[in-house]
């Protein structure tokens, strides 16, 4: 809805009167309102409220317009809820009658942090209905969601950008493609590979910071699946890429993941001291990754320095590898001992919902099953890769359900009746759900 210049002169008087209002009942100048909020500030910020400027924005009849920053401080120190002033704003988004980008920008990622969307849609209906162009500001609010990790507030933003958006080859409707993948992905596997085909299509119209995070983002979706081609494939487009260290960085590290899940221990480690000079970040997690590789290819002396570099066991992410190692050479005992050291660590997992946490429990559930098989309690073993197998299914892993298929299959004449049930269910939907897996067919699935 759009306003008239009559009714933005009413709604900026009653903001500034509401302040007033509130200075009086308890006794404030202007000198004091401005020493509360600076005192009311963290003693880092560097954006302190100064009398000359809270002056000049008090004055109707200036030039200049309250920030939504300084609204929202000024609402702090009179003990106002998140947004009570609101309302009030729209005024502030207006100069000369014309709205102002930055201030409209600003004011509508607040309100959609807030939760004041009928406050937010009002005036982006006065923003779409003056001019489209005003598109891009939307589309700055969702950017700043995204980069703030609040950008499931803003799938409203994103539909109405698909909706309105005429030119279909613009960066902007191409990184939206991306935000919504990036949300999807976390609602179900399913939802996640939809959109991820989608915004393939549109990779090379992204704006290019937009795309180095949708590559890495790309990169770390087919890796939850244990997908080694594609994450490969995209970790080494990425580096091609990438005009920013973190990001080549980060698409060494999953080069260097599917070269040891590939079991090429020498060329996984080239991998991981490449991206060791980069910093000191990087550094960390290189000597980390080497001392797991190391592991992995039975150097167990390794063990103890790998643990070492974490404070607590919370911290290790990296200690199922270390199961994998110890199931591979037979260290059954060993492998009992570490699981029970780190039982608490699993159950915290399994509180998780999130398919970075799902994927290391998947990638225990395997390990265990094959261990319980080898310490000779099948029935334990064949009850863990069912567990496997459904939680495969959902994260849409098709080598671990392979794994934990075959494992059940090669013990099916020892499974009991409830197993039977559960793995007829599982492999029901393993098959309607995932085509890769029917064409393949479940006689060809083989586990480590």
């Amino acid at each position: 809805m759009a306003y008239s210049e009559e009714e933005l002169h009413v709604i900026k008087h009653e903001l500034r009167q509401t302040i007033q209002r509130q200075m009086w009942s308890r006794g404030w100048s202007k000198s004091d309102l401005v020493r509360e909020v600076n005192n009311n500030k963290q003693q880092d910020d560097q954006h302190k409220l100064h009398l000359s400027d809270f002056s000049s924005y008090m004055d109707i009849k200036g030039k200049r317009t309250f920030p939504i920053s300084v609204i929202d401080d000024i609402s702090k120190v009179f003990e106002l809820a998140e947004g009570e002033l609101y309302h009030l704003y729209f005024g502030e988004c207006y100069k000369d009658d014309k709205l102002i980008g930055y201030r409209s920008e600003d004011f509508i990622f607040r309100c959609i942090v807030v939760d004041k969307l009928d406050i937010s849609t009002k005036l982006i209906g006065a923003l779409i209905t003056k001019s489209l162009s005003n598109l891009n500001i939307v589309y700055e609010v969702v950017k700043r969601l995204y980069f703030d990790n609040k950008l499931h507030l803003g799938e409203h933003l994103i539909e109405l950008i698909f909706e309105k958006d005429n030119n279909r080859f613009s960066k902007r409707l191409a990184a939206c493609y991306f935000f919504r993948f990036f949300i999807l992905r976390d609602r179900s596997m399913e939802d996640g590979n939809k959109a991820l085909v989608r915004m393939l299509e549109y990779l090379k119209f992204m704006p290019d910071d937009i795309r180095m995070e949708a590559y890495l983002r790309i990169v770390r979706f087919y890796n939850a699946q244990d997908d080694w081609i594609n994450t490969y494939q995209y970790a080494k487009e990425l580096e091609t890429l990438a005009t920013d260290e973190n990001f080549r960085g980060e698409a060494l590290i999953y080069q260097g993941f599917v070269l040891r899940d590939l079991e090429n221990y020498a060329d996984a480690i080239k991998v991981m001291e490449q991206y060791s000079t980069i910093n000191d970040y990087f550094k960390n997690i290189a000597l980390k990754n080497i001392y797991l590789t190391q592991i992995l290819s039975g150097k167990f002396q390794y063990v103890d320095k790998y643990l070492g570099m974490f404070n607590n066991k919370n911290e290790s992410m990296g200690f199922p590898y270390i199961l994998d190692a110890y199931v591979k050479y037979n260290k059954l005992n060993e492998a009992v001992s570490l699981l029970n050291d780190f039982a608490s660590v699993i159950i915290n997992f399994e509180k998780h919902s999130t398919p970075f946490h799902k994927k290391i429990l998947l990638h225990i559930m395997s390990t265990k099953a094959m261990l319980h098989v080898k310490n000779g309690n099948i029935e334990l073993g064949v009850s863990e890769a069912v567990r496997a197998a459904e939680l495969a299914d959902q994260l849409g892993n098709t080598k671990r359900f392979k794994q934990a298929v075959s494992l059940i299959w090669m013990y099916k004449h020892l499974t009991n009746g409830v197993q039977d049930a559960d793995f007829l269910n599982i492999l029901t939907r393993g098959v309607t759900g995932n085509e890769e897996i029917q064409k393949s067919g479940f006689d060809t699935a083989s586990c480590t």
